[in-house]
């Protein structure tokens, strides 16, 4: 090729696609756009992103927009195959969840449709857990525990206000286990694991000058991480509770000067005991008589038997007791705790609480007018007396003053 035949190629128009690719290219074009703008995992700013625009444009989403989004989120997590983008995913969807929970609380008017659709998204999450295998269970578990706070306050919180005035109450724990799909095997485990945590806060109150009310709030929510909402491990402020035929002490004021004045008889008879030298036997008898009052003040709104017990622990620890990290039932604790001191043990074992009305003869449920409410709160929750029960009133209050003298 000459010079002039160079120029004159090099100078020819380029070559454009005919018609045929230019349809090819618009119609994959076109499926990346709509790919683009059907997919619910995106906000709208990051789709006008990917289009070509920019994120911080004046496009707002729309609540309904978020709760879809949610949805498509939790099937692409329920379809993912590789463990760790599963777990990324989940952790995603419940930074998001926490996020739509705090603008969209059910007590403002308005909001209560989009919280339906937000507790069924949570509680399809559950259901998804329930059918997975064992190792995919523990990530959502995982996710689950790191997300404790938020759950806690916006679902199980929720769940204890409104079975407040439920006839047939339920207990804390329980209706935490249901939210969070635990299986009795799930329970077991945390428990386990909480139990090895109460026996550090033993044997750091075995070494402790006194123990004070703020140690048996650190007792509580030890060995009930997990089980119950961690603000349940402060004294009750509102709710009046009742256990078998007894009424906790009030909440607020009177619950505090009650739980000071237990804890000043607990101290008092750790430094008296070492003192007079008391016996192994004179010594358990009065952990296991403050042990039981700790339960019929009952300061917390659910796991008071088991804290009370640690109590007791604490308090054998300073004579020599050593706890063990394995769990058992409440009365095989209750023996060994005690010595196996028989009389400690009668006092100890609570029965009388199931059977026999009463409540805490504290200093704060004195005079007529406060046996008047204790008594109205009584009726409210069990109903009126029977002839049987004024029959056993008396002996029951004898025995229970014999319990704080």
């Amino acid at each position: 090729m000459n010079l002039e035949q160079t120029r004159q190629t090099s100078e020819q128009p380029i070559k454009q696609p005919g018609k045929k690719n230019e349809a090819v290219e618009n119609r994959i074009e076109r499926s990346d756009i709509k790919r683009t703008l059907l997919d619910e995992s995106l906000t709208p700013g990051q789709k006008l992103k990917a289009l070509g625009g920019t994120e911080a444009g004046p496009v707002t989403e729309t609540t309904d927009d978020r709760l879809r989004r949610l949805s498509s989120m939790r099937v692409a997590i329920e379809n993912e195959a590789s463990p760790e983008k599963k777990k990324d995913g989940l952790r995603r969807l419940m930074s998001e969840m926490s996020a739509l929970a705090r603008e969209i609380p059910p007590e403002k008017s308005g909001n209560e449709d989009a919280w339906r659709r937000l507790t069924i998204q949570f509680n399809n999450i559950i259901m998804d857990k329930g059918k997975v295998k064992p190792e995919i269970k523990k990530i959502y578990d995982d996710v689950l525990d790191e997300y404790s706070q938020f759950i806690d306050s916006e679902f199980v919180m929720r769940a204890v206000d409104a079975d407040r005035y439920s006839a047939s109450r339920r207990s804390v724990e329980d209706l935490s286990n249901k939210i969070y799909g635990r299986s009795p095997e799930d329970v077991e485990k945390l428990k386990e694991r909480n139990r090895a945590k109460a026996v550090q806060e033993i044997l750091r109150l075995k070494e402790a000058p006194s123990i004070e009310l703020d140690d048996i709030l650190k007792l509580h929510a030890a060995n009930n991480s997990g089980i119950v909402p961690a603000e349940l491990s402060q004294l009750r402020d509102k709710d009046a509770v009742n256990f078998g035929k007894q009424v906790g002490i009030l909440p607020g004021e009177d619950l505090k000067i009650e739980m000071q004045d237990l804890m000043d008889r607990v101290n008092d008879t750790i430094n008296k005991a070492k003192l007079e030298n008391w016996s192994d036997a004179r010594y358990a008898v009065a952990v296991a008589k403050l042990q039981a009052e700790f339960v019929q003040i009952h300061p917390f709104l659910d796991r008071n038997g088991s804290t009370g017990l640690l109590l007791a622990e604490a308090m054998m620890a300073k004579r020599g007791y050593e706890p063990s990290t394995k769990r058992q039932s409440f009365h095989d604790n209750l023996r060994d705790t005690l010595g196996y001191i028989g009389s400690a043990v009668f006092r100890g074992n609570l029965e009388d609480f199931a059977t026999r009305r009463g409540y805490y003869p504290g200093r704060t449920t004195q005079g007529k007018n406060q046996q008047i409410l204790y008594q109205a709160y009584l009726n409210a929750n069990l109903g009126a007396e029977t002839p049987e029960e004024k029959k056993q009133k008396k002996p029951l209050i004898g025995r229970l003053a014999s319990m704080v003298s």
